[in-house]
Protein backbone atom coordinates (compact mmCIF):
# COMPACT_ATOMS: atom_id res chain seq x y z
CA UNK A 1 0.00 0.00 0.00
CA UNK A 2 1.38 3.44 -1.44
CA UNK A 3 -1.19 5.46 0.78
CA UNK A 4 1.49 8.56 2.51
CA UNK A 5 -1.23 11.28 3.28
CA UNK A 6 -4.51 10.70 5.15
CA UNK A 7 -6.65 13.51 6.59
CA UNK A 8 -9.82 12.44 8.56
CA UNK A 9 -10.06 15.50 10.77
CA UNK A 10 -13.38 17.66 12.13
CA UNK A 11 -15.99 14.75 10.85
CA UNK A 12 -18.02 12.49 13.70
CA UNK A 13 -15.80 9.16 13.19
CA UNK A 14 -15.66 6.47 15.88
CA UNK A 15 -13.78 3.76 17.09
CA UNK A 16 -10.85 2.23 17.97
CA UNK A 17 -7.51 4.24 16.35
CA UNK A 18 -4.65 1.23 16.09
CA UNK A 19 -0.87 2.60 15.41
CA UNK A 20 -0.32 -0.94 14.07
CA UNK A 21 -3.70 -0.73 11.05
CA UNK A 22 -2.35 2.58 9.90
CA UNK A 23 -0.64 2.23 6.31
CA UNK A 24 3.09 1.66 6.68
CA UNK A 25 4.03 4.16 4.18
CA UNK A 26 1.86 6.56 5.91
CA UNK A 27 3.88 9.87 6.70
CA UNK A 28 1.26 12.55 7.10
CA UNK A 29 -1.87 11.68 9.41
CA UNK A 30 -4.18 14.00 10.57
CA UNK A 31 -7.68 12.61 12.54
CA UNK A 32 -8.43 15.74 14.80
CA UNK A 33 -11.42 16.63 16.15
CA UNK A 34 -14.05 13.47 16.10
CA UNK A 35 -14.53 10.49 18.33
CA UNK A 36 -11.81 8.18 18.16
CA UNK A 37 -10.85 6.49 20.96
CA UNK A 38 -7.48 3.77 22.38
CA UNK A 39 -4.21 3.63 23.27
CA UNK A 40 -1.74 4.75 20.94
CA UNK A 41 1.53 2.27 20.58
CA UNK A 42 4.24 4.91 19.87
CA UNK A 43 6.59 1.54 18.55
CA UNK A 44 3.79 0.48 15.96
CA UNK A 45 3.38 3.91 14.32
CA UNK A 46 4.19 4.08 10.64
CA UNK A 47 8.13 4.01 10.39
CA UNK A 48 7.97 6.68 7.76
CA UNK A 49 5.83 9.13 9.74
CA UNK A 50 6.77 12.98 9.62
CA UNK A 51 3.43 14.54 10.89
CA UNK A 52 0.49 13.42 13.31
CA UNK A 53 -2.64 15.36 14.64
CA UNK A 54 -4.77 13.39 16.68
CA UNK A 55 -6.57 16.55 18.86
CA UNK A 56 -9.83 16.71 20.69
CA UNK A 57 -10.19 12.91 20.18
CA UNK A 58 -10.67 10.53 23.06
CA UNK A 59 -7.28 8.66 23.11
CA UNK A 60 -6.05 7.22 26.44
CA UNK A 61 -3.51 5.58 28.40
CA UNK A 62 0.36 6.31 28.61
CA UNK A 63 2.30 7.02 25.44
CA UNK A 64 6.04 5.88 25.20
CA UNK A 65 7.49 8.95 23.54
CA UNK A 66 11.05 7.36 23.37
CA UNK A 67 9.46 5.21 20.81
CA UNK A 68 8.13 7.38 18.37
CA UNK A 69 9.50 6.99 14.75
CA UNK A 70 12.79 8.37 14.17
CA UNK A 71 11.34 10.65 11.06
CA UNK A 72 8.81 12.67 13.16
CA UNK A 73 8.59 16.14 13.01
CA UNK A 74 5.07 16.78 14.69
CA UNK A 75 3.37 15.20 17.51
CA UNK A 76 -0.03 16.93 18.51
CA UNK A 77 -2.41 14.93 20.86
CA UNK A 78 -3.98 17.58 22.59
CA UNK A 79 -7.16 17.60 24.56
CA UNK A 80 -7.57 13.72 24.84
CA UNK A 81 -6.82 11.65 28.01
CA UNK A 82 -3.45 10.58 27.82
CA UNK A 83 -1.87 9.41 31.57
CA UNK A 84 0.79 8.44 32.98
CA UNK A 85 4.76 9.18 34.06
CA UNK A 86 6.33 10.47 30.78
CA UNK A 87 10.11 10.63 29.74
CA UNK A 88 11.68 12.73 26.84
CA UNK A 89 14.83 11.01 27.31
CA UNK A 90 15.35 9.95 23.47
CA UNK A 91 12.97 12.19 21.07
CA UNK A 92 13.07 11.58 17.59
CA UNK A 93 16.15 13.82 16.47
CA UNK A 94 14.07 16.02 14.00
CA UNK A 95 11.32 16.12 15.93
CA UNK A 96 10.15 20.35 15.62
CA UNK A 97 6.73 20.67 17.44
CA UNK A 98 4.78 18.65 20.09
CA UNK A 99 1.49 19.24 21.63
CA UNK A 100 0.35 17.07 24.21
CA UNK A 101 -2.10 19.87 26.17
CA UNK A 102 -4.97 19.24 28.32
CA UNK A 103 -4.21 15.82 29.34
CA UNK A 104 -3.48 14.24 32.50
CA UNK A 105 0.18 13.79 31.73
CA UNK A 106 2.39 13.14 35.14
CA UNK A 107 6.33 13.29 35.60
CA UNK A 108 9.20 15.60 35.66
CA UNK A 109 10.88 18.05 32.50
CA UNK A 110 14.34 17.74 31.76
CA UNK A 111 14.81 20.53 29.15
CA UNK A 112 18.62 19.12 28.52
CA UNK A 113 16.67 16.00 27.18
CA UNK A 114 14.81 17.96 24.40
CA UNK A 115 16.31 17.55 20.61
CA UNK A 116 18.26 20.17 19.53
CA UNK A 117 15.90 21.01 16.47
CA UNK A 118 12.79 21.86 18.69
CA UNK A 119 10.95 24.48 17.97
CA UNK A 120 7.06 24.57 19.69
CA UNK A 121 6.29 23.03 22.81
CA UNK A 122 3.07 22.93 24.84
CA UNK A 123 2.10 20.54 27.77
CA UNK A 124 0.02 23.06 29.12
CA UNK A 125 -2.48 21.46 31.80
CA UNK A 126 -1.66 18.47 32.54
CA UNK A 127 0.27 17.48 35.94
CA UNK A 128 3.92 18.13 35.30
CA UNK A 129 6.30 18.36 38.43
CA UNK A 130 9.57 19.54 39.51
CA UNK A 131 12.56 21.89 38.68
CA UNK A 132 13.07 23.36 34.80
CA UNK A 133 15.99 25.01 33.75
CA UNK A 134 14.88 27.36 30.88
CA UNK A 135 18.72 27.85 30.02
CA UNK A 136 18.79 24.51 28.98
CA UNK A 137 16.57 25.24 26.01
CA UNK A 138 17.53 24.24 22.40
CA UNK A 139 18.51 27.23 20.69
CA UNK A 140 16.16 26.83 18.31
CA UNK A 141 12.63 27.24 20.31
CA UNK A 142 10.31 29.65 19.41
CA UNK A 143 7.65 28.72 21.48
CA UNK A 144 6.93 27.05 24.69
CA UNK A 145 3.79 26.89 26.85
CA UNK A 146 3.81 25.25 30.46
CA UNK A 147 1.23 26.71 31.74
CA UNK A 148 -1.56 25.31 34.08
CA UNK A 149 1.00 22.31 36.08
CA UNK A 150 2.97 21.97 39.45
CA UNK A 151 6.03 23.02 38.29
CA UNK A 152 8.48 24.70 40.90
CA UNK A 153 11.75 26.47 41.94
CA UNK A 154 13.51 30.02 40.44
CA UNK A 155 13.75 30.83 37.17
CA UNK A 156 16.40 32.12 35.14
CA UNK A 157 15.39 34.64 32.36
CA UNK A 158 18.29 36.01 31.23
CA UNK A 159 19.31 32.92 28.56
CA UNK A 160 16.26 32.49 27.24
CA UNK A 161 17.09 30.89 23.24
CA UNK A 162 17.58 34.43 20.79
CA UNK A 163 14.33 33.27 18.89
CA UNK A 164 11.92 32.95 21.47
CA UNK A 165 8.74 34.36 20.47
CA UNK A 166 6.16 33.33 23.24
CA UNK A 167 6.98 32.13 26.59
CA UNK A 168 3.90 30.72 29.17
CA UNK A 169 4.52 29.49 32.46
CA UNK A 170 1.26 30.61 34.22
CA UNK A 171 -0.61 28.66 37.18
CA UNK A 172 2.74 26.97 38.18
CA UNK A 173 4.49 27.21 41.63
CA UNK A 174 7.79 29.30 40.63
CA UNK A 175 8.92 31.29 42.75
CA UNK A 176 11.70 34.05 43.94
CA UNK A 177 13.03 36.96 42.13
CA UNK A 178 12.76 37.59 37.94
CA UNK A 179 15.00 39.53 36.02
CA UNK A 180 13.32 40.99 32.76
CA UNK A 181 16.41 42.50 31.55
CA UNK A 182 17.63 40.31 29.37
CA UNK A 183 14.75 39.01 27.71
CA UNK A 184 15.34 37.82 23.92
CA UNK A 185 14.87 40.50 21.43
CA UNK A 186 12.46 38.77 19.23
CA UNK A 187 9.89 37.78 22.66
CA UNK A 188 6.04 38.87 21.75
CA UNK A 189 4.28 37.46 24.51
CA UNK A 190 5.42 36.71 28.42
CA UNK A 191 2.96 35.19 31.18
CA UNK A 192 4.03 33.89 34.25
CA UNK A 193 0.73 34.91 36.09
CA UNK A 194 -0.68 32.74 39.20
CA UNK A 195 3.02 31.96 40.66
CA UNK A 196 4.81 32.69 43.78
CA UNK A 197 6.93 35.26 42.08
CA UNK A 198 8.08 37.86 44.67
CA UNK A 199 10.65 41.16 44.46
CA UNK A 200 10.38 43.90 42.33
CA UNK A 201 10.30 44.22 38.46
CA UNK A 202 12.23 46.71 36.10
CA UNK A 203 10.17 47.28 32.72
CA UNK A 204 13.56 48.84 31.48
CA UNK A 205 14.64 47.81 28.11
CA UNK A 206 12.48 45.51 27.36
CA UNK A 207 12.81 43.63 23.58
CA UNK A 208 11.38 46.16 21.05
CA UNK A 209 9.00 43.08 20.17
CA UNK A 210 7.29 42.35 23.18
CA UNK A 211 3.70 43.45 23.29
CA UNK A 212 2.04 41.42 25.89
CA UNK A 213 2.84 40.88 29.47
CA UNK A 214 1.12 38.73 32.35
CA UNK A 215 2.41 39.21 36.24
CA UNK A 216 -0.87 39.16 37.61
CA UNK A 217 -1.23 37.10 40.76
CA UNK A 218 1.76 37.19 42.11
CA UNK A 219 3.79 38.50 45.26
CA UNK A 220 5.55 40.90 43.25
CA UNK A 221 6.33 44.31 44.96
CA UNK A 222 7.91 47.85 45.47
CA UNK A 223 7.89 50.82 42.93
CA UNK A 224 6.51 50.32 39.89
CA UNK A 225 7.37 52.74 37.16
CA UNK A 226 5.91 52.72 33.41
CA UNK A 227 7.63 56.18 32.52
CA UNK A 228 9.83 54.10 30.29
CA UNK A 229 8.31 51.35 29.46
CA UNK A 230 8.50 50.35 25.59
CA UNK A 231 5.41 51.84 23.65
CA UNK A 232 5.31 48.62 21.60
CA UNK A 233 3.26 47.06 24.73
CA UNK A 234 0.14 47.17 24.13
CA UNK A 235 -1.31 44.62 26.94
CA UNK A 236 0.42 44.73 30.79
CA UNK A 237 -1.01 42.39 33.44
CA UNK A 238 0.10 42.79 37.14
CA UNK A 239 -3.54 42.95 39.27
CA UNK A 240 -3.02 40.84 42.49
CA UNK A 241 0.46 41.49 43.20
CA UNK A 242 1.99 43.86 46.46
CA UNK A 243 2.94 46.99 44.55
CA UNK A 244 2.73 49.93 46.97
CA UNK A 245 5.09 53.14 45.91
CA UNK A 246 3.45 55.53 43.57
CA UNK A 247 2.76 54.87 40.10
CA UNK A 248 4.70 56.46 37.23
CA UNK A 249 3.45 56.97 33.96
CA UNK A 250 3.85 58.65 30.60
CA UNK A 251 1.40 61.01 29.27
CA UNK A 252 1.10 58.32 26.25
CA UNK A 253 -0.02 55.64 28.28
CA UNK A 254 -2.67 57.89 30.46
CA UNK A 255 -3.96 58.96 26.86
CA UNK A 256 -4.03 55.15 25.77
CA UNK A 257 -5.88 54.38 28.72
CA UNK A 258 -8.53 57.01 27.94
Amino acid sequence: QTLKYVNISTNALSGVLKAETLPRKLTEFFAHRNNLEGKIDAQHLPPELRRINIDENRIFGSINFEKLPESLLTFVSSKNRISGLVRFARLPAQLKKVYVSFNEIEGSLDLNEFPPSLEDVSFQNNSLTGIIELDVLPSTMINVNLGKNRLVGALSLTMLPDGLRRLSLGWNQFEGAIDMSHLPQNLIHLDINSNRLIGSIRLLALPKALRWINLSNNQLSGRLDLKNISTNVSSLDLRNNRFQETVEMTSEIHQQGH
